[in-house]
């Protein structure tokens, strides 16, 4: 099973999103991003939410449950 940090990064990359792009829609620190995803920093569950609210990135597919990506994934 993939870790959140490699699967935010694999969603972002498929969606086209920067990291900056996730800061400036979200308000979450570009450090904190950087982190979750390269060295699998724990995350808050309100850190998480907007980053699944403001990608459209599945929040069940970030914690491993699900291989759909994105929310509208069927």
């Amino acid at each position: 099973m993939q870790n959140i940090g490699l699967r935010l990064r694999k969603a972002r990359w498929s969606k086209g999103i920067t990291i900056s792009e996730i800061s400036q829609r979200s308000g979450l620190n570009k450090n904190s991003i950087i982190g979750l995803e390269l060295k699998g920093v724990n995350s808050r569950i309100d850190t998480l939410w907007k980053i699944c609210k403001y990608t459209g990135i599945s929040a069940d597919y970030l914690l491993g449950f699900s291989e759909n990506m994105f929310e509208n994934d069927i």
